[in-house]
């Protein structure tokens, strides 16, 4: 299993921004240590939206405070580029091309009004079982989400 951190963003982000953040991230990667080791890590962009950063399959364990001064690290990042960053309670539903963020506390009611449905697809950043970012897209009706059809239906 691959270990990763995810970061979603509130706006799309501009070639310009990314392209400032693919850059300092490369660098934040290549000085990234655990207990003075150092850590193989990568990242893969979605669209303008999504950020994975990951460990590689060879690279040693991420210990509680290396992953704490990568996350401080990059959201110093974020915040120089005007980046502003989703929290853990929002979730991204793509709807007629666009994605719509949706707080975890209002999707019943964005199901029961017809805004989501089973064939939405959502950005499951909570995922396990991923490899490359593109598999954190899935219809809303095979992710955890799937139980508040049943509850709205």
């Amino acid at each position: 299993m691959q270990t990763y951190w995810i970061y979603q963003f509130q706006e799309g982000l501009t070639v310009g921004q990314w392209d400032v953040i693919a850059r300092e991230l490369e660098s934040i990667l290549m000085d990234w240590k655990s207990h003075g080791t150092a850590l193989s890590a990568g990242w893969e962009k979605y669209e303008d939206r999504f950020l994975m950063i990951h460990l590689l399959p060879d690279s040693h364990a991420a210990s509680g405070c290396s992953i704490d001064s990568l996350n401080r690290k990059v959201q110093s990042l974020f915040a120089s580029q005007g980046v502003g960053v989703a929290d853990a309670g929002t979730v991204f539903f793509l709807q007629s091309g666009r994605y719509m963020p949706i707080r975890f506390l209002d999707i019943e009611s964005a199901i029961a009004s017809g805004d989501v449905d089973a064939d939405t697809l959502m950005f499951e950043a909570t995922r396990t079982d991923a490899v490359h970012i593109e598999d954190f897209i899935r219809p809303a009706g095979a992710t955890w989400v799937s139980r508040y059809f049943a509850k709205v239906g």
